[in-house]
């Protein structure tokens, strides 16, 4: 069988949960084929997988939902047929989609079945509004906020639309659904009404980053607690990170900045006793070390604590990783470090909420995750649910059997 992967490409982490599920499907016999941006061409060729370069609405290098992917109507569809183009010539028997706005209308015009792959925060039956627990005073603001952004985006669509299709769409997150939506996530952590389609894989983690060698030594070292401040492969600010290295080792930590391939964390310290900063750290092995990890609020980052029992702080840059915190809090595991903010455009909302925090403050937040009887059972009864789950096996499993 021939199957093709399309990714969103706002983030690194869903170009490495197709790449863990075609390693699977490749190795039984069958034949894949992802198409990523430009702008990971480099990454994806060391993997020695068959590769396409394809435009997407999603290239704009931010990796925040924006407007900006939607504005552009004839983009939009410049995009759509450019993936229509290649289904037609790979003519694969099964597409998966990866929090991709377009693949499914391309996949419904070449004709071939097509599902998605998703976390359950993004879908239109969440009953959440994302980055809130549902009473905070901003709640009304925020939920008007991603309900424009989601009719602005629906509307934008409808008229990129009538180039291509007679069909219209009644909400742009109807595009995040397929035959078969996966979801990598699990219902105790971000709980959606199920429907018969809707499949919970649990995470799907990838093992095989060219991680820094130095690392084995500097985890080796146990005078110290580790915390391991890790902002995933696109987000983050210079002085979010070390203001929170510093706060960390002046509580007692040694840190380790895993820097997810972005060079400009590499500056941001200097290799010694207390802290190291690694472009590809070993997140396995730094997690198994840890007390602590401090995030961005990633869903890989997330998920990869939680099997090892480590309590998670959330400093958010977008709101789908704020509202991570949130799930974080109600399965008692993990804090958002800031309060819910309505989001706007950018990351500024949380970083200025960020900069307004006392050390003190964040200090006794770290502290309350630490060493802290119910985090840690808490901890002990998810990982137990996370190892029940096999993520990538399951939906390769399921992916053949059609």
């Amino acid at each position: 069988m021939k199957f093709f992967f399309g990714p969103g490409n706002n983030s690194l982490s869903h170009i490495t949960k197709c790449l863990s599920i075609m390693d699977i499907i490749s190795s039984r016999g069958h034949e894949v084929f992802i198409a990523v941006a430009q702008k990971y061409s480099k990454f994806i060729k060391k993997t020695g997988y068959k590769y396409f370069i394809l435009p997407g609405i999603q290239d704009d290098d931010s990796g925040f939902p924006s407007i900006r992917w939607f504005h552009n109507p004839e983009k939009i569809v410049h995009c759509i047929r450019a993936e229509v183009k290649l289904l037609e010539q790979l003519k694969p028997d099964r597409v998966l989609g990866v929090f991709s706005f377009t693949l499914k209308i391309s996949a419904g015009i070449a004709g071939v079945p097509y599902d998605s792959l998703i976390c359950g925060c993004m879908l239109k039956d969440s009953e959440d509004v994302l980055g809130f627990h549902g009473n905070e005073p901003d709640l009304t603001s925020q939920q008007i906020n991603m309900e424009t952004f989601f009719y602005y985006a629906t509307q934008k669509m409808n008229g990129a639309l009538k180039c291509l299709t007679p069909n219209k769409i009644d909400d742009i997150r109807d595009l995040f659904e397929g035959e078969r939506t996966f979801l990598w996530d699990f219902p105790e952590f971000m709980p959606v009404p199920l429907k018969k389609n809707f499949i919970h894989l649990g995470p799907i983690s990838y093992k095989k980053w060219e991680t820094d060698p130095r690392g084995t030594n500097f985890l080796q070292n146990n005078k110290e607690p580790l915390a391991v401040i890790s902002f995933g492969t696109c987000s983050g600010k210079q002085d979010v990170v070390r203001r929170l290295a510093r706060i960390c080792i002046e509580a007692g930590f040694k840190v380790l900045v895993a820097a997810g391939g972005q060079k400009k964390y590499l500056n941001l310290v200097q290799e010694g006793s207390k802290i190291a900063a690694h472009l590809f750290a070993d997140l396995d092995a730094a997690l198994s070390a840890a007390t602590l990890l401090i995030t961005h609020g990633g869903q890989l980052n997330v998920f990869e604590a939680l099997q090892k029992k480590v309590p998670v702080m959330v400093m958010p840059f977008q709101p789908e990783q704020a509202h991570n915190g949130i799930c974080l809090e109600r399965i008692g595991c993990g804090k958002l470090l800031i309060a819910p903010r309505p989001f706007r455009t950018g990351p500024d909302v949380y970083i200025d909420a960020f900069d307004r925090m006392e050390d003190g403050e964040i200090k006794s937040k770290l502290d309350s995750l630490c060493n802290n009887f119910e985090v840690a059972s808490n901890l002990a009864k998810i990982s137990g649910v996370l190892n029940k789950y096999k993520g990538a096996d399951t939906l390769a499993s399921m992916m053949e059997e059609v």
